[in-house]
This record gives C-alpha cells, sequence and structure tokens, in this order.
C-alpha cells in the first residue's frame, strides 16, 4: 500500500471524526440550553454561576488570614478556616488563636465575615 493513501486516509478520518465531535458537542450543547431554560422557567431555579463555583473550590475549608481587625476585638493576622460559603462575598469563618484552638467571643465560635477583609494564607516552603 502506498504510504500517501494512507496518509491521505488518516486525516479523512481525523476530519470526520472532529466534525463528528464537533457535531455531538453542539446537539449536547443545544440540549442542555433547553433543559437550563425549561427548569428556569418550571421551577425559577437558575443555573449555578461557574463564578460561584470558582470561589467554592478556592476558600471552601481553606486557611486565611485576617487583613483588617474584626469587631475590634479580633486582631489583624489571626488566622481563620472557611466553614461555609454564604454568597460570592460573604463566608462563615472560624478563628483560632496562636495555639491552634477556636477564638469565642460572645458565645460565638463562626463569625460571617466579608471576603475583602481576609486573605488566603501562603504555604510555607
Amino acid at each position: 500500500m502506498p504510504v500517501g493513501k494512507i496518509i491521505i486516509g488518516y486525516i479523512g478520518e481525523m476530519i470526520i471524526y472532529i466534525i463528528f465531535d464537533v457535531m455531538i458537542q453542539g446537539i449536547g450543547r443545544f440540549f442542555r440550553v433547553i433543559f437550563y431554560w425549561l427548569r428556569k422557567l418550571l421551577t425559577g431555579k437558575n443555573r449555578e454561576t461557574p463564578e460561584f463555583k470558582w470561589i467554592e473550590n478556592r476558600y471552601l475549608f481553606k486557611k486565611l488570614i485576617l487583613i483588617t481587625d474584626f469587631n475590634n476585638e479580633i486582631q489583624k493576622g489571626t488566622r481563620a478556616t472557611v466553614m461555609e460559603i454564604i454568597d460570592q462575598q460573604h463566608f462563615y469563618v472560624e478563628f483560632e488563636n496562636s495555639n491552634g484552638e477556636p477564638i469565642v467571643f460572645n458565645d460565638q465560635q463562626i463569625f460571617k465575615i466579608q471576603r475583602n477583609k481576609v486573605r488566603l494564607e501562603r504555604k510555607s516552603q
């Protein structure tokens, strides 16, 4: 068999595969759009935004450092752990002292805080 026929046959198969794959993905995307549109129409439930998923993956159960004082009682530089993400700008966090024990203030151990008041703790290398 000549090498040219093998190469042309392989290229033809690749082109057909790419076209077929793009068509299947397009049909899948079309059905997904229809599904989410019907779900919103019938239940009023919106599609989960990818940005919220990104925030959840980045911050949930991670260690943070407080960059401003919180309620004039918990000092800047205190470590915290994200326990729950309320929305894109607010977290429930648990602060801990230098011994690693939770800080309790006014019989509360978990506090609601804005995302711009904390930053992720860098891992030491």
